[in-house]
Formats: C-alpha cells, structure tokens, sequence
C-alpha cells in the first residue's frame, strides 16, 4: 500500500512514484492519493492546512454562523480525511480480496470534509424542491451553551416532549401557553426570545443544581467540562480508556487507547512516530544486500 499527499499528480509522475508506475510493478497496489483540494480546479495547488479547509467546508459557518464564523479548535479535517481514508483503504483492501487487483484512491480533504457536514450543516441547502420552506436548524437549537452561576451546561431537547419537560423542571412551564413557543415550528422560528427566556432563569442556578432538576425530568443533559474533569470522569475509568506510556523522547504520555474493542480486548497502543530517518537502513536492506551501497548512498548524501 503506498500512501502519498499530493498537490500535483505530475510531480509524482516524474519521480516514477504515481500510482501508474507502480502497479505496473505490483497491480495488487492500492494508492491512497490525498490532497487538500483535489487535483483538478482553481485551487489544487493552494496549500490546505486544517483550518484552510474548516473554512472551506461551511465547518465555520456551521459552528459560528455565517455572519459570525467561528473554528473548531482541533484539527478536525485533518482527522476526517485520516478517518475517511482509512475507510477507503479497507474497502479497497475487501474488494482486492475479491478481485486481486488494488487500485488509485483519489481523497481532498474539502470533500471529506464537506461530506463531514452533510446534511445537518446544510439543512437549509439539501432540500431543493420549490416546496421546500427553510426554516430554523436543527443544530442552532441543540449545539447551545446554557450559562450558570458557575460555569455552563447543555440540553438536547430535542423535541416538544422534551421541551415541555424541561420548561416544567426549571419553572417556566408558562411559556408553552405563548404562541411564540407553543409548537416546534413556531419555537425554531423565535428560537432567540426563547432562549433569552430560558437563559434568565438558568443563571439562577448552578450547573450541578440545574443538572440534577433536568435529569429528575429525563431530559438530555450534561456538564461543559473542563479539560481537568474531562479525564478525571469516572466513566473514563469504568470504559479503561486512558493509559500513561513511556515515549522516548517525550517521557510520561497520556494517551487514550484505541476505542473499539475487538472480542472485548483493545487494540495495543501504536508505537511513537518514528524519528527521521529511523527505518531507513531496515527499508533499504530489503532492497540490497550490500552494506558497502548503504554506505556510498549515505556518502553520496542520498540517504542520511
């Protein structure tokens, strides 16, 4: 498997290393291709680091709003693509299987990305039949911060169900008899006044306080947590999901294992990265036997 970022696919054409190339040497091949715009249009040689790419995607306008766009601070494209190509591989490697011939998998990181915040991000956008009305998102209403005395919450309320529940645990049962909040539709079309609403009240109370009252009435609910609380949580102990290891050079690491469980056992930590120029002389005695060549390569300066 041959895994390659690009920005041009001639660059690596001249270099005899494009996909091509080398599965007329072993067409059992799969090419993983990966670029951040993709290999034709105005911008396939713009450089694409993650935040390029959350802004290109609507991830901004999505998490901010389109007058007031804000970033996801984790580099989140640059995870999506690696996920979506790991996906891609292993299908490729099942269809190999079956074939027993690999293939060129073409991957931008805008179209991993984009496909990412389809359709919740786009609501208004997916649906295009002249009948279709646009209305309030789905996501502005759950993806809110409810401030507290001491912090913030949040609540997915989801539903009118839901909604008349949580108006009754924290007193505001009233509001359903306003016109303005009295069904779904009506609600998302004066989601602001509702929450201001909403808002005034909750400030009352702590986060633990209001936390209890939501989950006394089943309604979705959770603690914004800091950094701290985040890995002191003991759920993360029940699911055994974190684990400190000896790095090389970083010494202690905290890291999480690997999530799923396979037969009910976790996959074993992947080793550091490798230092440059670590596998070098492993990966070229594979391909000769003559120390004497290694060393004229490291000579000749080909090779360090």
């Amino acid at each position: 498997m041959w895994s390659s970022t690009i920005f041009d696919r001639a660059r690596w054409k001249t270099l005899n290393l494009g996909s091509d190339a080398l599965r007329e040497l072993n067409p059992r091949l799969i090419y993983m291709a990966i670029s951040g715009f993709g290999t034709e249009g105005p911008l396939r040689r713009a450089p694409a680091y993650d935040p390029i790419i959350q802004a290109h995607s609507g991830m901004t306008a999505s998490q901010g709003g389109d007058a007031t766009p804000s970033f996801m601070r984790s580099l989140l494209c640059d995870k999506i693509t690696a996920y979506t190509a790991c996906q891609a591989v292993t299908s490729a490697l099942f269809a190999r299987e079956r074939s027993g011939v690999g293939q060129l998998i073409d991957l931008s990181m805008l179209d991993a990305s984009l496909f990412f915040m389809f359709p919740d991000g786009f609501q208004n956008d997916a649906l295009l039949d002249e009948d279709q009305v646009p209305g309030g998102l789905l996501i502005d209403m759950l993806y809110d911060l409810t401030l507290t005395k001491d912090g913030g919450i949040t609540v997915a309320a989801a539903n009118q169900d839901m909604q008349g529940r949580m108006l009754k645990a924290i007193g505001l049962l009233s509001l359903l008899e306003d016109e303005r909040f009295n069904t779904m539709k009506a609600l998302m079309k004066n989601l602001a006044a509702f929450r201001d609403l909403v808002a005034q009240k909750c400030i009352r109370y702590t986060s633990d306080e209001l936390i209890i009252l939501l989950r006394e009435a089943e309604v979705p609910c959770a603690k914004c947590l800091t950094r701290e609380e985040v890995l002191a949580q003991t759920q993360l102990s029940a699911n055994d999901s974190i684990e400190i290891i000896d790095h090389p050079l970083l010494g202690k690491l905290r890291i999480v294992k690997s999530p799923p469980k396979f037969g009910g056992e976790r996959l074993p930590p992947s080793r550091p990265t490798p230092g440059h120029g670590e596998h070098t002389d492993p990966v070229l005695s594979e391909m000769t036997d003559s120390r004497d060549h290694l060393t004229q390569l490291r000579a000749d300066e080909v090779i360090r």
